[in-house]
């Protein structure tokens, strides 16, 4: 019974196998998986062991329907499964037309039936294949090569261990090129020593430390810095090296641990012992010095050689001088003399002088009521405030040809 039992299930379809394994099990009472692995069994002997290994299915696209796919694939220029799953009907018409294809019925109607899924699981090992295997070489990363100074580290150190940082004098924008400062401050003394660059490059930055090494009045035992990319790299590290000197960096995003409190209370105490009067006094010679060698005026003199008292002296009525800052330009102060619009009482202004000649006391209030009565729609209310002016500077010219003609009479007398 097993064995003609076993016949009829592995030669029906998945609909009839699932009614007569349930019919098995009613009838034997074996659990379901159990009776599935009897029924699955070789039918042509009589060993009952169950199979070893798992029960393979029944390829349904074989080779041939995994070629078509393939010329299809490549035809519709690498496209996914689910976009050529459907143009498959229109491409397979049209390169049977063309006789770019020819294939057989049964495999036609595969192709024409094979879901998305299928498709790629079918062409996976075709993409893996078509895509190109560049091995990437892993770049070793600059920073692991130095090492990390947290604020804890510092202790007390002796001099020559330089804290370091850019400063970018680019104002509220980095559009554009601009210069750069290279600041190093000696963690002991607070010996700080500025090197102007011209770009932010490695090179350019080693350079400034070859002037800073010289600058020092000790020798410089190691450098500091942030993570900034113009300290981070190779050059730098090539040139620590070089001069024996200890190259560390702080964690990022860790502001605290490139100067202690230490370091800022000694800092804080020099900034309240710079006298600010002086320090004016100093950037203005310097301005001064510095706007000489900038201008091609040979009028335009270098820094003062005034006293420190002199200069607070005028500190109090400088402002009445205007911008007194040798750097700033002075701007023009030309009177204006021309028009920016056409003047709207140029063919009125005839009749606006003989009634002003008739009526010296009339207001330009009552002068451009008038205009506006003899010529209705001419003149809007916006051009009160231009008769005004007009009326204003007229009266000036008038009152200063009066006491002019005062003073030639009383010469004349």
């Amino acid at each position: 019974m097993l064995e003609a039992i076993r016949l009829r299930y592995r030669e029906s379809w998945k609909t009839n196998k699932t009614r007569i394994l349930d019919e098995f099990v009613a009838l034997t009472g074996y659990h379901r998986k159990y009776g599935i692995r009897l029924l699955s069994q070789p039918c042509d002997s009589g060993d009952k062991t169950v199979q070893d290994g798992p029960i393979r299915s029944r390829r349904v696209y074989d080779e041939a329907v995994k070629e078509a796919l393939i010329v299809m694939w490549e035809a519709s220029d690498r496209i996914c499964g689910k976009r050529l799953k459907a143009i498959i009907p229109e491409l397979l018409g049209a390169m049977e037309r063309h006789g770019h294809m020819s294939l057989d019925p049964e495999v036609r109607r595969r192709v024409l039936q094979v879901s998305a899924a299928t498709i790629d699981r079918l062409l996976k090992p075709v993409h893996s294949g078509a895509q190109s295997r560049r091995k990437r070489r892993r770049s070793k990363k600059v920073s692991k090569e130095i090492p990390v100074r947290t604020f804890a580290d510092w202790g007390q150190p002796s001099p020559g261990y330089l804290e370091t940082d850019l400063v970018a004098h680019c104002g509220m924008s980095t559009i554009g090129s601009f210069i750069h400062t290279l600041v190093a401050t000696d963690v002991c003394s607070c010996w700080t020593e500025l090197v102007p660059l011209m770009a932010r490059e490695q090179s350019v930055v080693v350079e400034g430390f070859e002037v800073l090494f010289v600058q020092m009045p000790f020798p410089v035992l190691g450098v500091d810095s942030d993570n900034d990319s113009a300290f981070i790299n190779d050059t730098l590290l090539a040139f620590s090296r070089k001069n024996q000197v200890e190259f560390t960096r702080s964690r990022s995003y860790h502001k605290n641990d490139q100067v202690d409190d230490e370091i800022k209370a000694r800092l804080k105490s020099q900034r309240e012992q710079i006298d600010p009067i002086r320090l004016l006094h100093r950037i203005r010679d310097g301005q001064a010095a510095l706007a000489a060698l900038a201008s091609t005026d040979e009028a335009r003199q270098g820094p003062g050689r005034e006293s420190l008292d002199q200069f607070l002296a005028q500190l109090p009525r400088l402002w009445q001088a205007g911008e007194v800052r040798p750097t700033h330009r002075a701007q023009s102060t030309k009177p204006r003399y021309w028009r920016t619009r056409k003047d709207p009482f140029e063919t009125v202004w005839y009749e606006v002088l003989r009634w002003l000649q008739e009526s010296p006391e009339i207001t330009a209030k009552e002068l451009f009521e008038h205009l506006q009565y003899d010529y209705p729609g001419r003149f809007a209310d916006g051009q009160l405030r231009t008769l005004q002016r007009r009326v204003r500077q007229w009266r000036q010219v008038m009152a200063r040809k009066l006491v002019y003609a005062c003073v030639d009479e009383r010469a004349e007398g």
